[in-house]
């Protein structure tokens, strides 16, 4: 949850300075950070919340979507090697065998998932 909080100061400023007190003799700094705690504690929750509401593992909201792991080691004939080369040299534009494969296996579950959830699995 990416939250962005704009600061209207056009001068920095020195929050240990005594000219910095407010209302109640709360510093700058220290409204600050009771600022970034309540929004700590609400990206956490809503963290949480997110947790909860994933129906699958890939919706966890810890999972990073750019980030690349190393799956199967994934053997094939020589026969369905020579098919995917030759079906990757008739698409225009092309593609790699990685991702060919890894386009096909998400296509193969989301269509899964569809007749699941159609289901009511």
């Amino acid at each position: 949850m990416d939250l962005e909080i704009p600061l209207f100061v056009q001068q920095p400023l020195d929050i240990d300075s005594t000219e910095n007190q407010v209302a109640g003799n709360q510093s700058v700094a220290d409204l600050v950070k009771e600022a970034q705690a309540k929004l700590a504690k609400a990206e956490q929750l809503a963290r949480q919340e997110a947790k909860k509401a994933a129906r699958y593992p890939w919706q966890d909201p810890d999972v990073q979507e750019s980030l690349k792991v190393t799956g199967y080691n994934f053997k094939m004939s020589e026969a369905m090697n020579k098919k995917i080369k030759w079906y990757l040299n008739q698409v225009p534009g092309g593609t790699s065998i990685q991702r060919l494969l890894e386009d096909s296996v998400n296509n193969m579950i989301d269509d899964f998932v569809a007749k699941k959830e159609k289901a009511g699995i």
